[in-house]
C-alpha cells in the first residue's frame, strides 16, 4: 500500500489516501472520540463527499468509538467500511478486513 498525506487543506476531507498493492484507490477518515459517544450519521455523511472527490475505490471510516445505525445505514448505502474500536483492536492484531482482501 502506497500512503499519501499532504497538508489539511489538500487533504480534501480525507486523513489518509493510499493505493493498495492491486491498485485501487483507498481513502480513509480517522476519528479519536471517547468511547462512550458514536459516530453520528451527520458525521458519515460528511465522508461520503470525499470518497466521490478521492474517486476511492475502498473507503473505510475509523473510529475509536462504535457508529450509530443511521451512520452504519449510510456507510452501508454509500460503500464505506465502518471500522469500530472493536474492530479497529482486531485488525491491529494482525486480523484482516474482508475490504482489504
Amino acid at each position: 500500500m502506497h500512503r499519501r498525506r499532504g497538508p489539511r487543506r489538500k487533504r480534501r476531507g480525507a486523513d489518509v489516501t493510499a493505493y493498495t498493492a492491486d491498485g485501487r484507490r483507498l481513502v480513509v477518515q480517522c476519528k479519536n472520540f471517547t468511547p462512550y459517544r458514536s459516530v453520528w450519521s451527520g458525521e458519515m455523511q460528511k465522508f461520503v463527499g470525499p470518497k466521490a472527490l478521492h474517486r476511492a475505490d475502498v473507503a473505510v471510516y475509523v473510529a475509536t468509538c462504535p457508529f450509530s445505525r443511521e451512520a452504519r445505514d449510510i456507510a452501508m448505502q454509500a460503500g464505506i467500511t465502518a471500522v469500530h474500536r472493536g474492530l479497529l483492536a482486531a485488525w491491529s492484531a494482525g486480523a484482516k478486513l474482508q475490504v482489504l482482501k
